[in-house]
């Protein structure tokens, strides 16, 4: 019922209301909070504390407000689908009994910057499954793949210390020690002491010798590698190979399509453009670019702060021009809302 301020307890107004009359949660400024001194010993390094507490916000700061998804099956392509327009990840919006992506800076900043970009969420899904299996799990591709690994095993296997290198070491070990022997006899018939002083000298470098070339042929013998079939180190990579296919089997199975594109990072960029349709204009996809694995995006990805509060701060920076997003370093609610992006599979809304 009350609000506690610096001068007092105050009643709630409309603007501490939800729509639905509940109170708001809000985080008071340090200037609006009251506190003191504590009169015990922390249980915590109060410097370690506060680093706790600002890791928390950061991670947190972006995903305020929005409910931790409960099935995140249903969205296989979050953070795996962009609008090439402004860089954004496209979010997971419900639509009817299905689901769609809608532009992130859009829904983000309620409308006020880019578009409204969207497509449907099956739809595409399906799109990226049929261009992966066009292009990674074909059975020609297979027979490619197998040829490659094949020779991998081979050049690897060729890598281990060949019988001429192992022979050379050997060869060198027993020389060392045919002279440590003779060097032995020597000295068993030296006629004065300087003479067998001479000899025991000679005697002590090659025993050194002979025992730095046994460490040198443990080291190679050791690096070898037990000898291994080529046949099954190939058919082993090719079962996850394989398994992708079993994956990509049923479009209908949202959650095995999305741990397949998860395998293969596949990420999926999208082009709009504004089409008439009888009285009003609306976004169509017009093209895009599909990646795989390493490879860079065709476009710079935006990786600042998603929240709305940032944005909104960011959106009313004076002198910016319409459509451009400050930078995160500049935006006033940036360290409060976080800098993740990766915010696609918390609620239904994303």
């Amino acid at each position: 019922q009350f609000r506690f301020t610096p001068d007092g307890p105050r009643g709630l107004d409309d603007a501490d209301l939800r729509t639905d009359g509940k109170p708001k949660v809000v985080a008071n400024p340090e200037s609006m909070r009251i506190s003191a001194e504590a009169r015990f010993e922390p249980l915590v390094d109060p410097s370690r504390h506060k680093r706790l507490l600002d890791d928390l916000d950061k991670r947190g700061g972006s995903q305020r407000g929005k409910p931790r998804s409960r099935t995140p099956a249903r969205n296989p392509l979050g953070s795996r689908i962009f609008d090439i327009g402004c860089g954004w990840p496209m979010y997971r919006q419900p639509y009817g009994e299905t689901f769609r992506y809608l532009c992130g800076f859009y829904q983000q900043s309620h409308g006020a910057e880019c578009r409204h970009n969207v497509v449907d969420g099956v739809t595409a899904a399906r799109f990226l499954l049929t261009c992966i299996q066009q292009r990674v799990i074909a059975p020609a591709i297979r027979g490619k793949l197998e040829q490659k690994l094949r020779a991998i095993a081979t050049k690897e296997m060729g890598a281990e210390p060949s019988d001429a290198l192992l022979a050379v070491e050997q060869a060198k070990l027993a020389e060392v020690r045919r002279k440590r022997e003779l060097a032995s006899k020597n000295m068993a018939l030296a006629e004065s002491e300087e003479t067998y002083r001479a000899t025991a000298a000679v005697f002590e470098d090659l025993r050194l010798q002979e025992k730095s070339h046994e460490s040198r042929l443990l080291r190679l013998r050791s690096s070898a590698r037990p000898a291994t079939n080529i046949d099954d180190e190939v058919s082993a990579a090719l079962r996850a190979f394989d398994q992708m296919g079993e994956l990509a089997s049923d479009p209908a199975n949202l959650e095995s399509i999305g741990t397949l594109f998860t395998g293969l990072n596949v990420r999926l960029f999208l082009r709009f453009e504004e089409v008439q349709l009888k009285k009003r204009k609306v976004n169509k996809v017009s093209g895009g670019t599909v990646t795989f694995g390493s490879t860079p995006p065709p476009v710079a990805l935006y990786e600042g702060p998603t929240g709305r509060r940032a944005l909104r701060s960011s959106c009313v920076e004076p002198g910016r021009a319409p459509g451009e997003l400050g930078s995160p370093a500049e935006s006033s609610g940036a360290a409060r809302e976080g800098e993740s992006s990766g915010n696609v599979n918390r609620g239904e809304r994303i």
